[in-house]
């Protein structure tokens, strides 16, 4: 629950039952990209996270992803 006090003293609440990625609001594939890109790409860089995903989308083509954290 969210909870936001506003300088005039009224209250304004939020409740969300089934936030993204829970229960019956499931996040899409895009969704799951963006968040993964967001994450990633400060770390890793946005090219080395674009091969990243690629590699974890990519379904029966295993990959090595040591190679990504080889630093």
């Amino acid at each position: 629950m969210a909870r936001l006090t506003l300088k005039n003293g009224a209250t304004l609440e939020k409740r969300v039952l089934d936030p993204r990625g829970e229960g019956e609001n499931q996040m899409t594939d895009e969704d799951l990209a963006h968040k993964f890109r967001s994450n990633c790409e400060p770390i890793i860089g946005k090219a080395r996270c674009d091969e990243l995903l690629d590699a974890v989308w990519r379904p029966g083509k295993p990959s090595d992803l040591r190679t990504f954290f080889a630093w």
